[in-house]
């Protein structure tokens, strides 16, 4: 395999896992890319990684950083200790930021395949995979003030980034954006509303984003029918705080996004027999 042209500086965050068993960590381990790339592993689980764990990754990957964080920091903290400590400098020499969670799967030829659309559209500030989890596409997505839908075909190329949003998880953002707008997020969302926050930004910016044709498999946590109630509610809660401080703009946007909150939240006490599903609203 050719040697890849960009520098990627790959971040993986992690939560109460083995590092063997990271689905994302095991499909990067079969993308040959060490040469140009750097992978952190940003672990907010309670404990730390024991060192057979640690041993098993360094024997996989030969330019990488854990970094472990019991606090269990937010997602919008952890992105900005990234972009200030290997972007916003000086000596930077990464050409994408490519974030991930560690419920990601995809081949081996994921990084060649961004390679070569980089190499002939050098303009391109962000670009985004297929995801799918359980059969839908969930990223790229339609979004329309609070309400968001998923795509129902799959669109390739250049796409407007008007009306879309995306998630975290397989983003590959340029670092000539982040410098060029001095991007930071906002680190009042914590867990959710971080995807939906660079996506308003990044709109206001450029007018499109690419999509490549290839399809990343994800497992999504609204879809795990496993979900304890409490695990639930937590995300619930998290959500429609995030969606609130997005929306709740001025007055109309406030009265239709609180009535969309109350609505949807009505519907989740209903589905799971939990009053507490609108105990904040």
């Amino acid at each position: 395999m050719e040697e890849l042209k960009y520098k990627y500086l790959i971040l993986v965050v992690i939560y109460n896992t083995k590092l063997s068993s990271v689905s994302t960590l095991n499909s990067l381990n079969s993308c040959k890319y060490h040469n140009k790339s750097k992978i952190i592993i940003w672990d907010n689980s309670p404990q730390k990684a024991d060192n057979e764990n640690i041993a098993f990754i360094e024997t996989q990957f030969n330019d990488f950083e854990y970094i472990h964080s019991p606090q269990n920091l937010s997602l919008s903290t952890i992105y900005n200790n990234i972009i200030n400590t290997y972007i916003d400098i000086k000596n930077s020499q990464f050409d994408y930021l490519v974030l991930f969670d560690q419920d990601s799967t995809f081949k081996g030829d994921f990084f060649e395949n961004i390679d070569r659309i980089i190499s002939t559209k050098k303009d391109l500030m962000l670009i985004l995979p297929i995801i799918k989890a359980s059969g839908y596409i969930v990223s790229p997505s339609k979004q329309i003030l609070f309400k968001g839908s998923y795509w129902k075909k799959k669109k390739t190329g250049r796409v407007k980034s008007k009306f879309s949003s995306a998630i975290n998880s397989g983003m590959i953002i340029s670092t000539q954006y982040l410098k060029r707008v001095s991007f930071r997020y906002d680190e009042s969302y914590k867990f959710y509303g971080t995807d939906i926050y660079f996506m308003k930004n990044y709109t206001k910016n450029e007018k499109y984003f690419y999509v490549m044709d290839y399809e990343i498999q994800h497992d999504l946590s609204k879809f795990n029918s496993e979900e304890d109630i409490h695990t639930r509610l937590f995300r619930h809660d998290q959500n429609m705080e995030a969606i609130q401080k997005l929306y709740c703009t001025n007055l109309i946007n406030t009265f239709f996004t609180k009535f969309y909150i109350y609505i949807y939240s009505l519907k989740q006490a209903l589905i799971y027999r939990e009053i507490k599903f609108i105990r904040n609203f």
